[in-house]
């Protein structure tokens, strides 16, 4: 007879370890070791799963409200300098601050960024220069000679600077020479020259010859020199004001009689033009200054590359023209814009293009300056005024806003595009944000590179009052992101292995701004520190879709090692419903090995999160799920 015994039932459990933790991926479906949310993590410790440093806080004395930052290497150490903008005062240095204010500055609340061009940091868009190793040595790019004493003489000439031998309205005819030139007056001026072979006049290109002279009480009459930074070339754009409206305006310059090299002071120039008289003649004084500036073209964005400014414009011109331009300075002199002579390789450079649209960031790649526009890029190749060429390239560019994301990582040109983050080797770009979602509707974006990685401060601005804002970190190496948290930067700067940046804080209507550095610096500096430890949490995608059955969290165990004093805590949530259920916490350091046994609760999916306040490393984490019956 047989004997029925009944079935023991044996578990369906499994069990899987995460050894290895890939960063952040916010899309519905993740491989295991990838997190779907977190904040304050960092890949510094990879494949570890690790929560970031401390963070630096740069000693200025009287700072109050930075908003704008560059650095400047220090000697042959490698250190770098933080530069900033604080109101309308630059700081070049710890201890240096230079008022900008007679220079043109206005505290208009208008965005500014500091460009460093050799000893110089340029600010940009008001295109004042300072010298960060002397800063007593500032000007205004906008080259300008302006005076209120003396008197300017303007006369008719010819291209060599010789003045007419006859000035009437009618046609001489008597005592001609070959050579001789009639300046026609009256309602329709012109300049001729006569041909005694011919026996008649010929029209040649009339020009104006600009001279100044100085009364010195007691002294007499003498030659006033027209000073300015650089020396008037043939072919510099320069504007005049005050003497005459037949003279005033944008001219190029044709001739320079004479000029002083040490101190660039000019006797006099010619520009081209007519006068219906001889000459005219005027005096400058407090009430009717004279100034004669070299024209610099209003810029929407601006870089150095080869020794040259190079800045793009689309929209008007400040003269009632529009323009869709792009602006090269004469190499090594930034005073000088707009044209040159052709035969000049230093010469100035200008750029029309076709493409239509706004001009949204521009900066040095490789040795050459890329402008963007947020369909396409425009590349500038070649050396030279005359050997440059323009390349355009359709694809998706920087987004509006997205100006300052731009930031190049070994070799590598990271930006935010209108939907995405793209990285570009001077091929195509190509997009490297899938793992954040979808990116569109932020309206800032600001970049800086550290080391290997590439930091993105994301968050919408509008009116003035910040709202979701992110900072991801993008470890270029691993192609992994993190997610730190909701600071919102204004402008970062790569100072070697570490980032200047300054934090944008708002407390209802009020905005502070902060400077501060991605990592603390070695004991000894002057530097402070963060002062709270670091709050953070990592969150897994679903787990147990592998399988349909209904499971239970059986137990999970973690391998890790918190620093003295932090604290951590494990959650659950099921079927992703309900708050996040605290299974465990614990206060213990060292590297440490914890079960934690977890209270069956039937379910679809799970989730876990890891959270804690201060220092921790975790090495790894095992689940050990049981299968239920069929839902």
């Amino acid at each position: 007879m047989p004997l029925y015994l009944p079935e023991l039932y044996k578990e369906d459990t499994s069990r899987t370890t995460t050894a290895t933790f890939r960063g952040l991926n916010r899309r519905a479906e993740i491989r295991d070791g990838e997190l779907a949310d977190m904040e304050n993590l960092t890949s510094d410790h990879a494949p570890l799963l690790a929560v970031r440093g401390r963070r630096g806080i740069p000693i200025f004395p009287n700072v109050h409200a930075p908003h704008s930052v560059t650095t400047r290497a220090l000697g042959e150490g490698g250190t770098y300098q933080a530069v900033f903008l604080d109101g309308p005062t630059l700081h070049p240095g710890r201890e240096e601050a230079v008022d900008l204010t007679p220079y043109g500055y206005e505290d208009n609340g208008k965005e500014r960024s500091l460009l460093p061009v050799g000893a110089y940091v340029i600010v940009i868009p008001d295109l004042i220069a300072v010298s960060t190793v002397d800063p007593e040595d500032r000007f205004r790019l906008a080259d300008e000679y302006r005076t209120e004493e003396a008197t300017f003489t303007v006369s008719v000439c010819d291209h060599e600077g010789t003045l007419p031998t006859h000035a009437q309205v009618t046609r001489p005819t008597e005592s001609l020479k070959n050579g001789d030139l009639w300046h026609r007056t009256g309602s329709d001026p012109a300049l001729f020259r006569y041909d005694e072979e011919a026996e008649d006049w010929y029209a040649v290109t009339p020009y104006l010859r600009i001279a100044a002279t100085f009364v010195a009480e007691g002294v007499g009459t003498r030659a006033e020199p027209i000073t300015l930074r650089s020396a008037l070339r043939v072919g510099d754009t320069i504007r005049i004001d005050g003497i005459h409206p037949s003279v005033n305006g944008r001219r190029s310059v044709q001739g320079v009689t004479d000029y002083v090299a040490e101190d660039h002071a000019v006797s006099d120039f010619r520009v081209r033009g007519i006068l219906s008289s001889p000459s005219l003649s005027m005096t400058a004084s407090a009430a009717s200054p004279v100034t004669i500036s070299r024209a610099v073209p209003i810029m929407d964005h601006v870089c150095e590359a080869g020794n040259r400014l190079w800045g793009c414009r689309y929209g008007d011109d400040g003269e009632g023209h529009f323009v869709n331009e792009i602006y090269a300075s004469a190499r090594g002199d930034f005073t000088r814009w707009i044209a040159g002579d052709a035969e000049d390789e230093d010469a100035p450079v200008t750029f029309s293009l076709g493409s239509d649209g706004a001009f949204t960031g521009a900066i040095n790649h490789e040795g050459a300056p890329l402008f963007f526009k947020e369909r396409g890029i425009h590349r500038v190749g070649g050396y030279g005024a005359s050997g440059f060429s323009l390349y355009d390239t359709p694809c998706p560019g920087v987004a509006r806003g997205a100006h300052r994301s731009l930031a190049v990582v070994g070799g590598v040109l990271y930006y935010k595009s209108p939907s995405a983050v793209m990285a570009y080797d001077g091929s195509l770009p190509t997009p490297v944000s899938d793992a954040l979602g979808e990116l569109g509707g932020y309206t800032r974006a600001v970049g800086g590179a550290c080391g290997a990685k590439y930091y993105l401060s994301l968050y919408k601005d509008a009116g003035g009052a910040v709202t979701d804002a992110h900072l991801y970190v993008l470890d270029t190496r691993q192609g992994v992101w993190h997610r730190e948290d909701a600071t919102a930067c204004e402008s970062m700067a790569a100072a070697g292995d570490n980032l200047f940046f300054v934090e944008r804080r708002q407390k209802g209507a009020t905005v502070t701004h902060v400077l501060r550095t991605v990592r603390t610096v070695p004991d000894g500096e002057t530097e402070e520190t963060e002062g709270a430890a670091i709050p953070w949490f990592a969150e897994t995608g679903i787990i147990g879709l592998e399988t349909p059955d209904a499971k239970y969290v059986q137990k999970l165990t973690l391998r890790l090692q918190p620093d003295p004093g932090a604290s951590v805590r494990v959650c659950l949530r099921y079927d992703s419903q309900g708050p996040w259920k605290p299974v465990m916490s614990t206060e213990a350091t060292g590297l440490r090995t914890v079960t934690v046994p977890v209270t069956p609760h039937r379910c679809d999916h799970v989730r876990l999160r890891l959270e804690g306040v201060g220092g921790c490393r975790v090495y790894s984490l095992t689940k050990t799920l049981e299968r239920g019956e069929d839902l």
